[in-house]
């Protein structure tokens, strides 16, 4: 259980930041990893950092088990504004997990150990997936699961799903709950932090809306006001009006000529390319805007909220380097799958 014990200022935990971040494998040190073009130099680095590889399939569990590792053990010293933020961000596993019950339920997979499927931590709630799925209906389902913020959530969002082709709608309306709770959670922190944590979780869930619609035009082509009722509300500059409308378009190139300014500029950067470029051009603004806040001397509780985004940006590149890797990827494929490379 993560308690507030030893809540400390934000100076000292600025000063601690920097140093984890130190040997972080980002900027020139993940670039140098990515033109090595090594498996082993990667699963050296991973092994003496106490990340298994001997599992291809473990390895990011591992990575998302060692990222909430190392910042569920900041959370005692923060104060609890703070730490609430910070429960909210490791709570995104939580929820990932719920999705995974709810795709089990309706979608069994014998091929693998079903509770393998879930990324357990001593920092998240523990859900014993066999006997959750024991129960007969949804209804038992709920009644299973452990109690906590996000089972009320869970309860919403399989309302009136009976069926495997409503799985969709659940999965959307778990992700507003989410969203809902972290948007508030942002609003209480102190004042040098609450503007930084909206600007990145009010951005992230439009980018989220923004890659969606993008699919949607090339892959889904699911009607307008579906993407809107899917759509998670609170972004900055697309609402559900907006996305409505964007979703009515048939090319990417419509799409990107009714974004906002700031938003059709960095899908322009991605266009023409696969749709993983765009997606990573929006990613790698979330992070520059991030590290411009943690390298920002004279505002120190910023880096309170800049570094665990920093951190979860980290385990995404070497998650993909170790996907790229694995499956004899070239360097420039995996260059371009890198979150924060120029």
């Amino acid at each position: 259980m993560l308690r507030h014990a030893y809540p400390l200022g934000s100076d000292f935990l600025f000063v601690k930041m920097h140093g984890m971040w130190a040997s972080a494998i980002a900027g020139d040190r993940l670039d140098a990893m990515v033109k090595a073009h090594s498996l082993t130099t990667l699963a050296r680095h991973l092994e003496s950092e106490g990340i298994s590889v001997q599992r291809h399939a473990d390895v990011q569990r591992e990575l998302v088990r060692q990222f909430l590792g190392q910042v569920g053990m900041l959370v005692p010293m923060l104060k609890p504004p703070v730490a609430a933020w910070y429960r909210c961000l490791i709570d995104r596993w939580h929820v990932e997990n719920l999705k995974t019950v709810l795709r089990l339920y309706f979608v069994p997979d014998k091929t693998l150990g079903q509770q393998s499927l879930l990324t357990e931590s001593p920092y998240l709630p523990t859900i014993d997936v066999e006997r959750v799925l024991a129960a007969k209906s949804l209804d038992g389902v709920c009644r299973r699961l452990p109690r906590g913020p996000f089972t009320d959530g869970f309860v919403e969002a399989v309302r009136d799903v009976d069926e495997h082709s409503e799985l969709l709608t659940a999965e959307c309306r778990l992700d507003a709950f989410y969203f809902a709770r972290f948007l508030d959670a942002s609003r209480h922190l102190p004042r040098g932090m609450r503007r930084l944590a909206n600007t990145l979780l009010r951005t992230e869930i439009d980018f989220l809306n923004l890659v969606v619609l993008l699919r949607n035009v090339t892959l889904y082509h699911m009607p307008a006001e579906r993407m809107g009722e899917l759509a998670i509300p609170g972004g900055h500059l697309l609402g559900r009006q907006e996305i409505v409308h964007l979703a009515g378009q048939t090319t990417p190139e419509d799409v990107l000529a009714g974004l906002p300014r700031e938003y059709a500029a960095l899908v322009r950067s991605g266009l023409g390319g696969e749709l993983h470029v765009c997606e990573n051009a929006l990613w790698s603004w979330l992070y520059r805007t991030a590290e411009r806040a943690f390298r920002n001397f004279d505002r120190p509780a910023e880096t309170l909220v800049a570094y665990p985004i920093l951190k979860l940006t980290e385990i995404v590149n070497i998650s993909r380097l170790y996907e790229g890797l694995y499956f004899g990827l070239g360097v420039g494929d995996i260059r371009n799958m890198m979150v924060g490379l120029p």
